[in-house]
């Protein structure tokens, strides 16, 4: 009889578990979906924005493979790399993606210190990749919400 109401109080946490990571992945992720929207931009709709020329080329302190800094100047003219909504939105995807709790907590870290994520896909029987490089304001502001005590340094 005890060893059936310890299994029935394992099961009864584990749900319970279960349920705190899904409240706080689903408030995770809305969190970031609320991020500001990149300042630059001028929205006409959910999906047009307007953006001046001038403001699609940034310069910014990157790192090298060997981690030393290097300024670097970032003249991407794609619109997903300047549309912050857009990108908020991949990054909820992916981490909605991760099943356990530390899978979340790490890819949203490699997200930070990469400034980006590398897809992985086997189709066709082979291996590829497809790197997502984030807008250096969506690393900035996740960066603040995940790590908030980086500010205060």
């Amino acid at each position: 009889m005890n060893i059936t109401v310890e299994r029935a109080d394992i099961s009864t946490e584990s749900r319970n578990l279960s349920k705190r990571v899904e409240e706080f992945r689903s408030g995770l992720l809305q969190l970031i979906q609320d991020l500001p929207d990149n300042p630059a931009v001028t929205r006409v709709s959910e999906k047009c924005y307007m953006i001046s020329s001038k403001d699609l080329t940034q310069t910014f302190i990157g790192k090298t493979r060997d981690g030393k800094e290097k300024r670097v100047v970032n003249s991407i003219w794609s619109p997903e790399m300047h549309d912050f909504k857009h990108q908020y939105k991949r990054i909820a995807v992916i981490l909605n993606s991760k099943g356990k709790f530390e899978d979340i907590c790490q890819t949203l870290d490699r997200i930070i210190d990469n400034g980006g994520y590398t897809t992985w896909s086997t189709e066709w029987g082979m291996r590829l990749t497809w790197p997502e490089k984030f807008h250096p304001g969506v690393i900035e502001n996740i960066k603040r919400l995940w790590r908030p005590e980086d500010e205060k340094v």
